[in-house]
């Protein structure tokens, strides 16, 4: 009416009712009330599906929400029972852990006024692979042996050399179908991906310690569906990262003349914990032996497991002091530990880490005893040992108690064992690019391994088994 007063009045045209008098004001429109969802018969409106364009995996699931005192997503595929997302926000949910190539159906569930009411259910499928992500084939998996956790986070080398990428982290479930996947940037290398301390991310290096890379060192902190992440530089990173307290990292600060122990905070500000040069120079040892593999942290005794491949031996720093209060391996100056049995000696070790009992795990080659052509610090080739260890500070002597001894794998380089809250041994085989869970009475329970490229390597990297994939979705 308004509209139309208007243009009567444009046109010199009379408008309707008494010419003296101006026209009564056309009546307020009525206010709009607020749209409320209209629920179709069978439940929520607007259930939609989308596949991520970047990690194909992973399914976007959106709809409008009805006013829910509580809302989630159902979702199967081949065949399966309904498996439950959880919502990130009102009306949005992120589908995980579903291979590639596979038709996934979803729908909405809400809890209105009492009642469960659901959206129609929706199919999507996920994408290809990457032509350059790798899957491992899994050579045995004995559900009665292995440990219940269905999915396992490893990073892997694709190229067709040793360590020449591009390096992906990925999430295999334990058939070996990979169901999460990310590549590494800028030809960076990632040894390093692990569950959080918290649980509810994940965390991955990336590192240049060859020179290979066209990228700066950093790591990353993020959730599965990367809607949450926080990246921190890390100039001068060597090959050796691990998580510490309140969102640290310990980590190998390495130049060609400057090798140290630093923690990272988590506004990126960077400070020295043990001055490995320093103690080299100290005890009359060259600071170019001083390269590390592994810097763990041990929240009850606060302190940080240094291991040195160059002189095949084992560091604990204490934080309090900046202090290296033990010392074991090959290393003779200074104060070395001794060894029970003498062919219990570290070798090349890999990954340090003590047990809740408070005994030491480590990767380790056996030492040389005599065999000949055999390099002290490398050890034999061919044997890999994942060794347990118990400790006598009164004594200074460290006993092998026990052990995993594989032939048939062996890491060259970047192995690792710890142990399972189930008291299973995971293996990692560096270079041979394979995994092994492992009991303690020597049994394989599941066993892992990526296709080797054209020289006979595959590096990976370090495995982490994963119960549920939500949880670490859940981020800050």
């Amino acid at each position: 009416m308004l509209t139309l007063l208007w243009m009567m009045a444009c046109k010199g045209e009379e408008s309707p009712g008494n010419p003296t008098e101006p026209p009564a004001p056309a009546p307020a429109p009525a206010p709009v009330p607020t749209p409320v969802p209209t629920l179709p018969a069978d439940g929520i409106a607007d259930f939609a599906l989308t596949v991520d364009e970047e990690m194909v995996l992973l399914v976007h699931a959106t709809f409008t929400d009805p006013g829910s005192s509580e809302s989630w997503v159902e979702y199967r595929f081949e065949g399966e029972d309904w498996l439950v997302a959880p919502v990130i926000a009102p009306g949005e949910a992120s589908i995980l852990g579903v291979p590639a190539e596979v038709d996934v159906e979803a729908r909405a569930a809400a809890v209105v006024d009492g009642a469960t009411v659901y959206s129609p259910v929706v199919t999507a499928q996920t994408g290809p692979l990457p032509r350059a992500l790798l899957a491992p084939d899994i050579a045995v998996h004995d559900v009665t042996l292995a440990s219940p956790a269905p999915y396992a986070m490893i990073s892997i080398a694709t190229g067709d050399f040793t360590f020449s990428g591009p390096w992906w982290v990925e999430i295999v479930d334990r058939a070996g179908r990979v169901v999460w996947y990310q590549q590494v940037p800028d030809g960076l290398f990632s040894f390093s991906p692990t569950v959080a301390r918290d649980g509810t991310h994940i965390w991955f290096e990336a590192e240049d310690i060859f020179g290979f890379a066209s990228g700066e060192p950093h790591v990353t902190r993020q959730t599965l569906d990367r809607r949450w992440s926080v990246v921190l530089p890390v100039p001068e990173l060597g090959q050796a990262i691990g998580e510490g307290p309140d969102d640290t990292f310990f980590y190998e600060y390495r130049t060609n003349s400057r090798h140290t122990v630093n923690q990272l905070d988590a506004a990126g500000a960077s400070t020295i914990v043990w001055d490995c040069d320093a103690h080299f120079d100290a005890i009359g040892v060259d600071s170019d032996e001083c390269s590390m593999n592994t810097t763990n942290w041990d929240p009850a005794r606060n302190t940080v497991l240094v291991s040195q491949f160059e002189t095949s031996t084992v560091f604990e720093v204490d934080l309090a002091t900046g202090v290296a209060v033990r010392q074991m391996g090959q290393l003779e100056e200074g104060d070395p530990w001794t060894f029970e049995p003498a062919d219990a000696m570290f070798a090349y070790q890999h990954f340090p880490n003590w047990t809740p009992e408070g005994t030491l795990i480590v990767s380790t080659h056996v030492p040389c005893m005599g065999a000949p052509n055999c390099s002290a610090n490398n050890g034999q080739d061919g044997i890999q040992r994942a060794a347990e260890y118990l400790l006598d500070d009164v004594t200074k002597t460290i006993t092998r108690i026990g052990m995993y001894e594989s032939t048939d794998l062996w890491a060259t380089q970047a192995g690792e064992a710890y142990r399972l809250p189930n008291g299973n041994l995971v293996v990692g085989y560096g270079q041979d690019g394979a995994v092994r869970e492992v009991t303690p009475a020597g049994a394989v329970a599941w066993e892992a391994q990526w296709p080797r490229g054209s020289g006979g390597y595959r590096v990976v990297g370090h495995l982490s088994l994963i119960d549920d994939l939500y949880t670490l979705n859940v981020g800050r």
